[in-house]
């Protein structure tokens, strides 16, 4: 079994499907290498892939403040890439890395394909979404508690996020 092949089985968006289901999708993607410090994706940018962490480490930095690290089998990309709006976040690499990477057209395809289990794709997203909303809704409480922002500002700010 190829090392791609084994990561795309082991990732959080993809280890529900079949063994069928995780080579139709490894043979829609490619694998890209990145150097340490390449820019994988610029913020603000457009962008119309999903990627996958094969070997290596990718930083996630939003205006400058460090939001996370992503390792083997990790996945960045996917709200533009489901929103169509502008990457919102810089990606970088922490050395030398190799991610998978699946257009929006194919990732699309597998989706609706109908020999496919592409659903479960969706819902594995949605999922890992609402997971990272909810702990920068949590984030933002304990903020609040340490008084670093006051109610009136968290609410409104929990409004936005809610109204978009």
């Amino acid at each position: 079994m190829s090392a791609v092949k084994e990561v795309l089985r082991s990732s959080v968006m993809l280890s529900s499907l079949g063994e069928d289901d995780i080579s139709m999708i490894e043979k829609m993607g490619k694998t890209e290498r990145y150097s340490e410090f390449d820019i994988v994706l610029k913020e603000g940018a457009v962008n119309h892939f999903l990627y996958i962490v094969i070997w290596g480490s990718v930083s996630v930095v939003q205006e400058n403040t460090h939001l996370g690290i992503l390792e083997k089998g990790q996945h960045f990309g996917e709200m533009s890439l489901l929103d169509g709006q502008l990457i919102a976040a810089n990606v970088v690499a922490n050395k030398d890395t190799t991610v998978w990477m699946i257009s929006h057209t194919q990732i699309m395809d597998f989706i609706s394909h109908p020999d496919s289990n592409g659903e479960r794709v969706l819902m594995a997203l949605s999922k890992q979404l609402c997971q990272r909303l909810r702990s920068t809704d949590t984030a933002l409480r304990e903020a609040n508690k340490r008084n670093i922002i006051d109610e009136n500002q968290l609410n409104s700010f929990l409004s936005e996020l809610n109204s978009s």
